[in-house]
């Protein structure tokens, strides 16, 4: 499979790459940006932005870490 290059127009909604069913990715990360600090995780989000580009539907999932020994999903 050939990916397209990363200037090229997005797919169309519901389509991949010549066409094909999108694929989709779900991304979780503790590093995205929050109130306070909104420097955080800017290289994870630019990355998730990016994906569209080559035919992929990213959802994401953030955890803050900083809110106790225990994960807990945003």
């Amino acid at each position: 499979m050939t990916l397209p290059r990363a200037d090229s127009a997005p797919a169309p909604p519901g389509t991949g790459v010549a066409g094909l069913r999108r694929l989709r990715l779900l991304v979780v990360t503790n590093m995205w940006p929050r109130p306070g600090r909104p420097y955080a995780g800017v290289m994870v989000v630019r990355q998730v932005e990016s994906l569209p580009r080559v035919g992929v539907e990213p959802d994401v999932v953030t955890i803050d870490g900083t809110l106790g020994s225990y994960a807990r999903a945003a």
